[in-house]
């Protein structure tokens, strides 16, 4: 049988192994940095927006959240997060309600340190987040989790050539911890993860020389003590990981963990705290409040995302089929990183391996790995949102590699389980490469489960029971008002004021059937009133617009009428050259002069390609409504753009926005604050 001695007793062998790892290393510190420096959120063709969006350096409300406390520390001084989240692609769902103010629902210690970094970037080039935005978050990002990967990806491979009997079981786990796993999918966005990961590498290795190597060193002791805590600080339910590390090491030196350990430990504790207390008066994270007013509140109108969360965060599933998901469903460990199927054969084969000198470790990893799945179980259900992989349990991972040496070392000379584990290999790297453009998306897996039906997530609003075919969904009752009206206001692309104004008249009967008179009233320029314009008598039948009917079946006539009228009309009525039913989508919430909370209201929009007569180019029109009965005519604003059918290129767009009412119903009671 082949040693670990013999192995470093071949020269040629040894150097061979350290220099394919070399190789590895570098490849995926050179497309690793590529990723980050070309770290954006992108869109899809399918999803593509229909204005600019905002330049940001998130990719999730996650990331977004922390992005938000180092910008807010180091522009203003606090923790509190209440103006950042007021300009567009800022804003996260990942917040709490504290003393009047919105915060952050992360830990407070590690954006207290980015920011620190922040600052010093500042003072030292006077970019900042706001001008230099990707400058800046690459530069951050290069040092929070690039540079702390590259050095835990040496130390991985220092522990896989000291302590294998083969160097092709070297090589495996460090292609596999380069290439194979989420960790370098992560590494382009401000996460915790990475960081603990980062933080597990540098507390296991100097507790295998330690343990290992029987080394007696105050500072390695340090080291471990100090990274163990800071991994506790990262992902809170490590700290079973630094209570197993103290007790392992209280065993074998009480005086060096006393002296050493524990004094090193405090210093990332007590980091911990004191940014807790700093951002929330207390000891207790925001994190902990889950599930109370912090986290579920309703602001100036619009409630808290978690009130009623959406998609996968409804957590709706059984613990049965949500632990399948864990492990071999559309977040499994096992079906996206199958590559760990290894680490399972390592711990069912542990004591085959009693000289393995990592065998407690290998213990160690099995024992987390058994409490985190049960945390995952029992106080999760959400899979960590919208994310690659299930990301609670990333930190595991150099646990998990480490337990294939022995494996490697026992059966990789067989051919048989060479192709299995290349085979392991690609699958693993093929799902951490799929996301790679942006780790908070989600898993191949997932979206082959989405397209069979075996998994669906998605959270529709109710349809209303009424189609939609004119953007004037009802009429006001004349009861609430003499003469009802809504004025709605806008700017145009040649940048002058547009006013529109809908009065109700009154009601009448024209050829036996109730109808309504609405005066529409146009004007534009700045200091003219809507009446100073053109002005469209219409008289709409008051059942057909509640039935949502088309146009023309909505339209009365009390005496003669041209088709030009008819034909104007039409088109005032559907808000678009041509007929097309209008389809419902989400429920928003819109800020409006009309309050000062916002208004919720339900989005509809329709969209139609319409060739004008004088240039014969093929346009498309669509029309955006926001609609809300609490309004006379049931519209807070509406948006009209017109685009190019071949190029995109944006042609004409304007939003109205009501600004003044007759009457403005009471809003419901469940959603005042």
């Amino acid at each position: 049988m082949t040693t670990s001695d013999d192995f470093k007793n071949d020269g040629s062998a040894r150097r061979l192994t350290q220099f394919a790892c070399a190789v590895l290393i570098v490849l995926t510190a050179a497309v690793s940095l590529a990723d980050i420096l070309n770290a954006e959120l992108r869109f899809g063709p399918r999803r593509w927006p229909t204005a600019r969006p905002p330049k940001t350096p998130a990719f999730s409300a996650n990331d977004r959240s922390r992005w938000c406390t180092v910008w807010s520390l180091v522009e203003r001084g606090t923790y509190q997060i209440d103006e950042i989240i007021q300009r567009p692609g800022w804003d996260t769902i990942d917040k709490v309600r504290w003393n009047e103010h919105f915060y952050s629902s992360k830990p407070a210690l590690l954006p207290t340190l980015v920011a620190g970094l922040y600052w010093t970037i500042k003072e030292a080039t006077g970019w900042t987040l706001d001008r230099q935005t990707y400058d800046v978050a690459h530069l951050l990002l290069i040092i929070v989790n690039w540079l702390p990967w590259m050095i835990a990806l040496i130390l991985i491979a220092v522990m896989a050539n000291r302590y294998v009997r083969t160097g092709m079981s070297a090589v495996f786990v460090v292609a596999a911890a380069s290439f194979a796993t989420f960790l370098s999918t992560f590494l382009i966005t401000f996460n915790n993860h990475s960081v603990a990961t980062c933080s597990t590498v540098f507390a296991l290795y100097p507790a295998t020389r330690i343990i290992a190597d029987g080394r007696r060193s105050g500072g390695l002791f340090a080291l471990c003590g100090f990274f163990a805590a800071f991994t506790v600080t990262n992902e809170l339910p490590a700290f079973v990981f630094g209570a197993a590390m103290f007790v392992i090491l209280l065993r074998q030196s009480w005086q060096l963990t006393c002296g050493w350990f524990i004094p090193a430990a405090l210093i990332p504790l007590g980091g911990f705290f004191y940014t807790t207390y700093l951002a929330s008066g207390g000891l207790v994270p925001f994190y902990a409040y889950f599930g109370t007013n912090v986290y579920e509140y309703v602001h100036q109108g619009v409630p808290s995302y978690w009130i009623q969360p959406q998609g996968i965060d409804t957590g709706n599933e059984s613990r049965v089929t949500y632990f399948l998901n864990c492990l071999i469903g559309h977040h499994g460990i096992f079906s996206l990183s199958p590559i760990f199927l290894l680490t399972v054969v390592g711990w069912i084969y542990g004591r085959r391996w009693r000289e393995f000198p990592l065998r407690l470790f290998n213990r160690l990893g099995l024992g987390l790995t058994l409490w985190m799945l049960l945390f995952v179980m029992y106080k999760t259900d959400n899979y960590g949102g919208n994310t690659s992989g299930l990301r609670w349990v990333f930190w595991l991972i150099p646990f998990w590699l480490l337990t294939m040496l022995p494996v490697l070392d026992e059966w990789g000379h067989k051919r048989s389980f060479r192709i299995v584990a290349c085979l392991l290999l690609s699958v693993s790297a093929f799902s951490a490469s799929f996301s790679r453009s942006n780790p908070w998306s989600n898993p191949w897996v997932m979206n082959v489960m989405h397209y069979w039906g075996l998994a669906d997530y998605s959270t529709e609003t109710p349809e209303p029971q009424t189609p939609l075919q004119c953007w004037i969904p009802s009429l006001p009752q004349q009861t609430d008002s003499p003469l009802p009206f809504a004025e709605f206001q806008g700017i145009d692309h040649l940048g002058q004021m547009t006013r529109l104004r809908l009065t109700s008249q009154g009601e009448l009967e024209i050829n036996g059937q109730a109808a309504r008179h609405v005066r529409v009233e146009r004007g534009t320029g700045y200091g003219t009133s809507a009446s100073d314009g053109e002005q469209i008598n219409l008289y709409l039948n008051e059942q057909a617009i509640a039935a949502g009917a088309a146009p023309d079946e909505c339209l009365l006539w009390p005496g003669a009428v041209s088709a030009r009228e008819k034909r104007i009309a039409e088109i005032f009525l559907q808000g678009m050259p041509r007929t097309r039913e209008y389809f419902y989508r989400n429920v928003r919430y819109l800020f409006t002069p009309l309050q000062t909370d916002a208004i919720e209201c339900r989005e509809a929009v329709s969209q139609v390609k319409y060739t004008p007569d004088e240039d014969g180019r093929m346009t498309v029109y669509r029309r955006t409504l926001w609609l809300s009965d609490r309004v006379p005519f049931g519209v807070l604003q509406f948006e009209d753009t017109v685009t190019d059918a071949k190029t995109n290129e944006v042609l004409f767009r304007q939003r109205m926005t009501l600004q003044t009412v007759s009457h403005l119903k009471p809003r419901p009671a469940a959603t005042q604050e």
